[in-house]
């Protein structure tokens, strides 16, 4: 976490007496709070509340999965917004830094969801490093596009498998919550769980 970029609002919060907020107001400086149960899980459930009055495109994420040994050479997962304000996996590789081939129209397009703005929003994702999964609800709705299995046959990974040799091995080691990339934000974060079972958003 950097000092001065999160505090506690009562005002406005999210689902309760209080909300945690981000102000982000430097361009390509990330600012992230680890969740902190979620190491010591080889697979599990995280959930969190999250509102951003602004649209956002392009080179900006929101969440960072930190991998320890696999073959992603150590690299973090992010999830990103493209710039059409769809939310795709991007790892930080230099070879795959752009938005997968998948998602440029079509039924591949609509696997995947836009970035919400101006609407509170639920998201809760799973990964699991002994089997190699990923996936994410938003509003306790899976999103297909964003699900990560190892299978070319299912899903929309292929050019995420095709630039790993065919499979990702996941070890998830961190997951953090915050904003990273381009533009400045402001957010709120509220009511995140960890559980090695489906939370909901209710």
């Amino acid at each position: 976490m950097n000092p001065g970029d999160f505090r506690v609002v009562a005002s406005g919060a999210l689902k309760g007496s209080a909300s945690l907020e981000l102000r982000k107001t430097s361009a390509f400086w990330g600012s992230w709070f680890d969740v902190e149960a979620a190491p010591a899980l080889e697979s599990g459930y995280v959930r969190f509340h999250f509102h951003s009055p602004q649209s956002h495109s392009g080179l900006n994420f929101f969440m960072v999965l930190e991998n320890g040994s696999s073959n992603l050479d150590s690299q973090s997962i992010r999830l990103r917004i493209h710039d059409s304000g769809a939310i795709f996996w991007n790892p930080e590789n230099p070879g795959d830094t752009a938005a997968p081939d998948v998602y440029a129209g079509g039924a591949q397009a609509a696997s995947t969801v836009k970035f919400p703005a101006g609407q509170l929003t639920c998201f809760e994702f799973f990964y699991d490093n002994a089997n190699d999964v990923i996936q994410l609800w938003m509003n306790d709705n899976e999103v297909p596009g964003l699900t990560i299995d190892n299978d070319p046959g299912t899903g929309f990974d292929q050019r995420l498998l095709g630039a790993y040799g065919g499979f990702v091995n996941f070890d998830i080691r961190k997951v953090r919550l915050g904003w990273g990339g381009s533009a400045n934000a402001t957010i709120l974060f509220d009511d995140i769980a960890v559980s090695q079972t489906r939370i909901g958003c209710n």
